[in-house]
């Protein structure tokens, strides 16, 4: 059956009496198998919801890309948890072992050579966030049927970068991590056993210790027997030992035992949360693995995180360097021969150019560190790189006169308009944030017309408690504004935006906007998916970049199309079904049909999934 003709049958379902579907039994998603809990008892909406839901299932077997189709059922099984759990596993294990046989990339040109956004990962990661959520046994078991690649290797990598993870042990600590606080016990069982299997592997320990740190707060001793075992894994490889430093020292110097971070927030000192036996334990580690380097060699290559890229270890230095002061706070007896042993060490490192970062680099957290050293140095893109931290740091203390002086000091033009276009947008909001309304406004009128759009959404929504009639002004001079742009696909997603806005302020402007939306939509296309998504049939083998846009689409349409479907359910769900591309029109359904479909749902932590 035609899409479109799909979408006609949609229509009348939705217009069949609440009495009527009552009486259905056909309906497999409308029926709750034998489970402890008892089938709920349905709303009207709810019932027209579910038999939508079931029928988009079965138009989700009919795309022609096969890496939306497993998505999408993933998506629909996400749907169900509160209806039907029994039907939700099966969905879900379906859908993550149909990626083994999914197609190619259509712009794949080789076999990637890392875990990035053109392999399985983020498909299988998706999906086994969906089974997270409902039951941790079935996510690690469908984690665990995933076979090891045997071209990832650290010792003999022939066609991948050297020191990525394999795949499963990526997946077993994506589970564990969300699983952490629903069932702590199988989380912890998971992230021991990735890190076992990483054999070294600093991603993978980069991401254990990630998990500790989170449980520190609620379950210390927990956190503290995690990272010992950290610690003894890393013990037992000890090539890898000097490169994990970095790693292992943020769990307990979070500011300076890792990789130099750079924040978004403003600067405040990250808490010690871990225990003095810990402290020493790492100060202990760090000192011996320290003293151990040869002083007679060159170091290693290290094949750490940072994608595998092959460096050698001035990073490595840089942070272990940062751990001095807390030598001297709490091992004081070993602090001068840590520092003895490291300068040596230093002195024997790699000439520059094996490693061109400084081992000194200007603090990222000090708008005058990055100004001093943009001034000392001769490279204008070092330069303007500086300057460009130096402008964000000035954003986070909301100092906008400084910001936009230092932007107007990078010297590419491009690179200097958009510094310049974040200072006067930060300004913008910074005003609708004091409600400094009329202040925004003007400063808004500084900007682009594209630029100025979504601000004037914003202001919108702010001043809406206090002058809903003025509100509504600055909503349809954005909509003006997106609608005097040339057709394009970032046009329809700057009318989808303002439409969201607009509901929240008058459902019935909602309905008008979004209409608008939609033929700016089969003009052009949405987002990354562009023009080609207009056309039925016509995605065939998708991009890597459709297939990285299709989660965030249907998080997008979700917030869209929720108050409209709430509202009204019917019109709604007609409104969705005039969307051209089937792919869109798919997940503008099926937003609707969630903003019905919400009950909340209790994980289950038992095995609840036959093995």
């Amino acid at each position: 059956m035609p899409l479109r003709t799909i979408g006609c049958c949609l229509v009348l379902l939705i217009s069949i009496p609440f009495q009527s579907l009552k009486s259905q039994s056909g309906n497999p998603i409308a029926q709750q198998s034998t489970e402890s809990t008892p089938a709920p008892t349905l709303t009207a909406s709810e019932q027209r919801a579910l038999f939508v839901v079931d029928h988009l299932l079965e138009m989700s077997r009919r795309f022609p890309d096969d890496y939306f189709a497993v998505r999408f059922e993933a998506q629909i099984a996400d749907t169900l948890w509160a209806y039907n759990a029994v039907r939700t596993r099966k969905l879900l294990a379906e859908a993550f072992h149909a990626i083994d046989s999914v197609s190619e990339p259509a712009d794949k040109g080789v076999r990637p050579i890392y875990l990035g956004a053109d392999t399985s990962l983020p498909l299988r990661k998706d999906v086994l966030r969906i089974a997270a959520r409902g039951d941790s046994a079935l996510a690690q078991q469908l984690a665990e049927s995933v076979v090891p690649d045997p071209a990832v290797s650290v010792a003999n990598p022939p066609d991948r970068m050297p020191g990525m993870p394999n795949e499963k042990e990526v997946l077993y600590l994506a589970v564990a991590s969300q699983i952490l606080t629903t069932d702590q016990s199988r989380a912890i069982e998971m992230a021991r056993t990735a890190l076992s299997r990483g054999n070294g592997n600093n991603e993978i320990l980069a991401g254990f210790i990630k998990l500790a740190q989170s449980l520190q707060p609620t379950d210390a001793k927990a956190a503290d027997d995690l990272f010992a075992y950290a610690i003894a894994e890393t013990q037992s490889h000890p090539d890898h030992a000097f490169g994990s430093i970095r790693f292992l020292g943020l769990y307990c110097f979070p500011d300076s035992g890792g990789t130099v971070r750079f924040r978004t927030t403003s600067p405040a000192p990250a808490p010690v949360n871990a225990s003095p036996a810990a402290i020493h334990r790492f100060l202990n580690f760090a000192y011996d693995t320290v003293m151990r380097q040869p002083e007679t060699e060159s170091p290693r290559p290290n094949w750490s995180a940072g994608g595998g890229v092959l460096r050698y270890v001035g990073n490595d230095f840089y942070a272990i360097q940062l751990l001095a002061p807390h030598f001297d706070k709490y091992l004081p007896e070993k602090a001068a021969s840590f520092r003895a042993k490291l300068e040596t060490l230093i002195r024997k490192r790699p000439p520059a150019a094996a490693d061109s970062r400084p081992l000194d680099p200007p603090d990222p957290n000090n708008v005058d560190a990055q100004v001093g050293a943009a001034e000392k140095t001769r490279f204008q893109g070092e330069r303007d790189a500086l300057y460009d931290r130096a402008v964000e740091l000035a954003l986070m203390a909301n100092d906008y006169d400084r910001a936009m002086t230092l932007a107007n000091k990078i010297g590419d033009s491009s690179r200097r308009s958009a510094a310049v276009l974040r200072v006067l947008d930060a300004k913008v909001r910074f005003s609708i944030q004091k409600k400094q309304f009329e202040d925004a406004y003007g400063y808004s009128k500084q900007l682009p017309d594209k630029e100025r759009i979504g601000l004037l959404g914003s202001l919108a929504l702010a001043l809406a408690p206090d002058d809903k009639s003025r509100a509504k002004e600055l909503l349809a001079e954005a909509i003006q504004l997106a609608q005097s742009l040339e057709d394009s696909p970032l046009k329809s997603g700057h009318l989808a935006s303002l439409a969201g806005m607009a509901s929240r302020l008058d459902i019935e402007s909602g309905f008008s906007a979004m209409r608008l939306a939609i033929d700016q939509i089969n003009r052009t296309g949405y987002g990354a998916l562009g023009e080609d998504a207009t056309r039925q049939g016509a995605s065939g083998h998708s991009t890597t970049t459709h297939r990285l846009a299709y989660q965030g689409v249907m998080l997008t349409f979700d917030n869209l199309f929720k108050p409209l479907a709430v509202d009204d359910f019917s019109r709604a769900l007609r409104l969705a079904q005039t969307i051209e591309s089937p792919e869109l029109s798919a997940m503008a359904q099926l937003a609707v049909c969630r903003a019905v479909l919400s009950r909340p749902f209790v994980t289950h932590v038992a095995n609840s999934f036959s093995r």
